[in-house]
């Protein structure tokens, strides 16, 4: 009969006898799988978290794409302007053509009377330039809403 003296506690862990304290060290036990039950990757809470924040964010993208799409023609059309002889036309022409130019790409975001406050002209040595911007708000669910602030700019002679 065996008498432990003390606490056994590496012969709980590496599976070892007391004959051979280190037996994981010479290959005979493979120390990683020592708890392989405890080990078996994400647990089904962890899975649903995981998949709930992955929707979470592609709804946010979703809901945020078409404010982004709007923005890309908002920077082709006053990109557009730079073709043009923007230094001799007046600011209500060069508005014109820059709704013309978004009213061609189907983006109806500002009117004759709303792009005044949304569209800045500074004319400075012969120079011209041309500052957009605007606000878009999308309601999410109840009283949150996304507000995406934008800001396009060219300088043209």
């Amino acid at each position: 009969m065996a008498v432990s003296v003390g606490n056994d506690w590496g012969h709980r862990f590496n599976n070892s006898t007391p004959e051979q304290p280190f037996r994981y060290l010479s290959g005979e036990i493979n120390a990683m799988n020592i708890n392989k039950h405890q080990q078996r990757g994400m647990s089904g809470t962890a899975i649903v978290l995981f998949i709930f924040i992955f929707i979470f964010v592609l709804w946010i993208f979703f809901k945020l794409f078409p404010f982004y799409m709007e923005n890309w023609a908002v920077a082709n059309s006053l990109q557009e302007l730079t073709e043009q002889k923007l230094a001799i036309q007046l600011d209500d022409q060069i508005q014109r053509s820059f709704l013309d130019n978004l009213s061609a790409k189907d983006v109806e975001l500002f009117d004759p009377k709303s792009v005044k406050q949304h569209v800045t002209i500074t004319r400075y040595e012969g120079n011209v330039e041309i500052v957009v911007k605007y606000t878009r708000i999308k309601p999410l669910m109840g009283n949150v809403s996304l507000s995406v602030d934008f800001e396009n700019s060219i300088k043209a002679h």
